[in-house]
């Protein structure tokens, strides 16, 4: 079980500690790197990560995680600590392969369960600053989960390019807060009536779906079956996200196709689903 809420957003900092840029022989970024892990990464202490059978060299990576208490929109450094929940320790999981393959890293980055996370160390009201004696009070808790990496993770914070603080600022600025969705929504109807005329003509309803044939209870577990034959374990995921959104057995059928990917031939799992009674 995770031990925070699952969040929207898992916003992630690449080659920010100085050692790991020079071990990549690449150059430290000017300006921070920001990438993503889908929220389905996510998973607590003890969870099995599951690693797709695409991945032919999936690394570790133990990073240090700030849980957000707050949404935050354009707010200077020096208010950034406030809106800190806490700390986790985490695993950036990592398909390498898939990394450099694609020249961006979602991907490879991205699957099932690769990012597994301890338990909340909640932030102390008390260090406001990120400075030496915030780095180790954080590196006092997380201890007893991290062991001796601990220093490194933490403690290495000369090491790192730009602060936490300065990171939390930096994305803050992209944050829209929702009374300002509400204000820009009302202005785009003023602005543009047809928007709102659109609105209210849409057809009502149920959203039409594919196919009509009604989803059987028993097809679940036939169809993690054959899909694992080809994509081996994380079939079960894929399968029970898709017969949660799915209404008709054609639907179903589709949606297994769709999260199979590439890692799966399309034409030759259609044929076998569609064999299933």
């Amino acid at each position: 079980m995770i031990p925070i809420e699952r969040p929207g957003k898992i916003i992630c900092v690449g080659l920010n500690y100085k050692d790991h840029a020079e071990e990549q022989g690449v150059e430290l970024p000017k300006a921070p790197l920001f990438f993503a892990k889908y929220t389905t990464t996510l998973i607590g202490p003890g969870d099995p990560i599951v690693i797709p059978p695409v991945v032919q060299q999936c690394d570790y990576e133990a990073e240090l995680g700030v849980v957000m208490g707050t949404t935050v929109s354009r707010i200077g450094r020096e208010s950034a600590m406030e809106a800190i929940a806490g700390y986790v320790v985490a695993n950036d999981v990592s398909a390498r392969d898939l990394q450099f393959a694609d020249g961006q890293w979602t991907r490879g980055k991205s699957p099932d369960t690769f990012c597994p996370v301890g338990p909340l160390v909640p932030a102390s009201p008390s260090l406001p600053e990120w400075d030496a004696r915030a780095l180790a009070a954080i590196e006092a808790l997380l201890l007893p989960q991290l062991g001796p990496m601990t220093r490194l993770v933490v403690r290495n914070g000369a090491r790192r390019c730009h602060d936490m603080p300065g990171l939390v600022a930096w994305l803050a600025a992209e944050v829209v807060e929702p009374d300002e969705r509400s204000s820009f929504i009302a202005q785009a109807h003023k602005a543009c009536p047809m928007v709102q005329s659109a609105a209210k003509s849409a057809p009502s309803g149920p959203i039409p779906v594919l196919g009509t044939t009604p989803m059987q209870a028993d097809l679940v577990d036939k169809a993690q079956r054959v899909l694992a034959e080809q994509i081996g374990p994380i079939a079960a995921v894929l399968v029970r996200r898709a017969a949660a959104t799915s209404r008709t057995r054609e639907a179903f059928f589709a949606a297994l196709a769709d999260a199979a990917g590439t890692h799966a031939d399309r034409k030759q799992l259609l044929a076998q689903l569609w064999r299933l009674r």
